[in-house]
């Protein structure tokens, strides 16, 4: 994670956050993150605002494909179970209050969850002396004066920064918007390079060798 100043943001765009249990007051830093958005999306040739708007309408088309691929695999009142709770799911999402128009509430909502079970676990992980856990007791104590969010970075990386908040103590923390899609995808990847064994158990069993790996990579890229 790289860190910069309040200079030289034109070209980048930030998706925010703020956990539930902040109460501070944070009028300038979130101004602030709205102007960089509002820059960042207008810098690429995007309405924000028509984008949130069409959010419901790309949830339910990518819903429907997903429930479409496990209809041979799942049952009938299984999907029509998961598709409910999903759409209950979006929609306790889609209230969360933003900390600017141009949030998205869905990214939004998984840094406040991982921000969330950080700051939980940290309180229960019984680290060693080091890097990591000197990194995390400095997240504790700086917490109460950050400013999650997401948007648009216009670099050709996947990335997130830290950005000083000009006239305040605050600090926003801003995530390329499509790092958890990489992530989601590399992930997807990642699972399908796996060597599935079979079952034991009840319980699946994947062998990453590299062999294996390489075989099914190439198998696959034949198709």
């Amino acid at each position: 994670m790289s860190h910069l100043g309040h200079a030289g943001l034109l070209p980048i765009s930030v998706q925010v956050s703020l956990s539930n249990n902040q109460d501070m007051d944070k009028t300038v830093a979130k101004q602030y993150l709205e102007n960089l958005q509002r820059r960042a999306y207008s810098s690429i040739g995007v309405n924000a605002k028509e984008i949130a708007n069409k959010y419901k309408e790309l949830f339910l088309e990518v819903l429907e494909e997903e429930i479409k691929q496990r209809e041979n695999t799942v049952s009938r009142k299984e999907l029509e179970q998961y598709r409910e709770w999903k759409i209950k799911d979006f929609e306790s999402t889609m209230k969360i209050q933003l900390p600017t128009k141009y949030e998205n509430p869905l990214w939004y909502s998984t840094v406040l969850n991982y921000s969330r079970d950080i700051e939980e676990g940290t309180k229960i992980w019984q680290l060693p002396d080091g890097e990591l856990k000197q990194h995390l007791e400095e997240f504790l104590i700086k917490k109460p004066r950050l400013l999650f969010g997401t948007m648009p970075m216009g670099r050709r990386s996947v990335n997130a920064m830290s950005i000083t908040v000009p006239s305040s103590e605050d600090y926003l923390v801003v995530f390329e918007n499509e790092l958890f899609i990489f992530c989601y995808l590399l992930s997807k990847i990642v699972a399908r390079s796996m060597y599935y064994e079979g079952k034991k158990e009840n319980n699946s069993i994947f062998m990453p060798d590299e062999k294996n790996v390489v075989k099914i990579i190439l198998h696959k890229n034949r198709q």
